[in-house]
């Protein structure tokens, strides 16, 4: 490069430029320049610290305020979607020994005493035996009459009591029984005179004649316990002395079964049989021919009597004998125990029934779980011993369960109060 420059042409202005190298002119060079100087000497500026925003109180308390009614209100919804209160009540209980205590039942029994009911049972049973011929009859019609009293006092009717129907036709008991005051008995009948005329397929009712004129009459009716049958006057067929004897045993046994069952079955609600009362009577065989006259209907009837006594009752005949400061409330059996009962007669219409017991046997007392949820609708909680202490002696101690914890009353919605009763001895 040196040998291209003449030699007295040493000046930089006398250096050629380069092809393709643009030349800057002093305009844009002068930017650059500035720039530089500015940034040597600019120092950073310093901002003043922005101002903090005052918050609103107002603002604050509003939305504070929501919050609060928000969460009474799902307080409140709550409190009443599950409010409520379970009761625990634990009654008294007695265990009591039966070792050779007797008790007295009877019909009509003085308050105080043991009551005594009587119930019935009437089947009917049949069976066909061959005929070997025939034979001229005469027979009564008979069946079974239950006999009803509203008189006043108990009333013997003996063997023979005449009934009458209201055609007038007359029949007659064929035992003695006696008819408890306000109960009833049943009793077979037959008819005053033979002939089919005295059959009914219906039931009837009859008075007693023989106290036409008396106060009794009127207290005092009967009604047949199904048909009156068997009358009949003429030719009938003939059975053999050895098969009615056993179509008559046959009858016995199929008829004890049904009565008794039958009787079971009467049981009112509530009530217990006295063993050993059970009794059954049997009507007397009605025969009767065949269509095509080659054989012979056997018909028997039969009625189961029997006592029975109200079950709290009974408690609280035990309970007035064995437990010294009963004076009187409801009770009933917690659990039979080991408890057993016998009586000492059969025919518990004509006399007292003594009962003999024997073994181990738990009373409970009794109270009225919906009185005792009325008395607490709405009380505060602290009065609740005192309304427990209200049922005593029935109730022995009691525990009470309000829900949610924060609430003081009981509910005032009985719906919501749930009685719970431990019988735990």
């Amino acid at each position: 490069m040196r040998d291209m420059i003449p030699p007295g042409d040493r000046s930089i202005r006398n250096i050629p430029i380069p092809k393709g190298h643009r030349h800057i002119s002093q305009e844009e060079l002068a930017p650059e320049a500035e720039s530089y100087r500015e940034e040597e000497i600019e120092e950073p500026v310093r901002r003043a610290p922005r101002a903090r925003r005052r918050r609103r109180p107002g603002r604050f308390l509003f939305l504070a305020l929501i919050v609060i009614l928000v969460c009474a209100g799902g307080v409140a919804a709550v409190s009443m979607l599950y409010a409520g209160a379970t009761v625990t009540a634990k009654p008294r209980i007695e265990v009591v020994s039966t070792a050779s205590t007797t008790l007295v039942a009877q019909t009509n029994a003085p308050v105080g005493t043991l009551s005594l009911s009587l119930i019935s049972s009437t089947k009917w049973a049949t069976t066909t035996v061959p005929a070997t011929g025939t034979k001229k009859v005469s027979r009564q019609a008979s069946g079974m009459v239950t006999i009803s009293s509203t008189y006043s006092a108990s009333q013997r009717l003996v063997t023979g009591t005449r009934l009458q129907a209201s055609d007038g036709k007359i029949y007659k008991t064929t035992g003695s029984i006696t008819l408890p005051a306000g109960g009833s008995e049943t009793v077979a009948i037959s008819a005053e005179s033979a002939g089919e005329s005295y059959n009914r397929s219906a039931a009837t009712t009859f008075t007693l004649p023989g106290f036409a004129g008396d106060p009794r009459f009127s207290t005092f009716s009967a009604k047949s316990e199904g048909a009156i049958s068997g009358g009949f006057i003429g030719d009938e067929p003939a059975v053999a002395a050895a098969d009615l004897e056993k179509a008559q045993a046959e009858l016995k046994t199929q008829l004890e079964s049904a009565a008794s069952q039958g009787l079971a079955q009467s049981i009112p609600q509530g009530s217990a049989a006295v063993p050993g009362t059970l009794k059954v009577t049997y009507g007397e065989t009605v025969q009767a021919a065949s269509a095509d006259k080659k054989s012979a209907t056997i018909a028997q009837s039969a009625t189961a009597s029997g006592a029975v006594v109200g079950i709290r009752d009974l408690a609280s005949a035990l309970a007035r004998k064995l437990v010294a400061d009963y004076k009187g409330e409801a009770v009933d059996f917690l659990d039979q125990g080991t408890l057993t009962m016998t009586a000492s007669t059969t025919n518990p219409a004509e006399e007292a029934v003594t009962l003999m017991l024997s073994g181990d046997t738990a009373l409970v007392w009794q109270f009225d779980p919906n009185a005792l949820k009325e008395a607490m609708l709405g009380k505060d909680k602290a009065q609740f011993q005192t309304i427990v202490e209200s049922f005593a002696p029935a109730i022995k101690s009691a525990t009470a369960t309000i829900r949610p914890f924060w609430i003081k009353n009981f509910p005032a919605d009985p719906e919501k109060i749930e009685i719970e009763i431990d019988n735990s001895k």
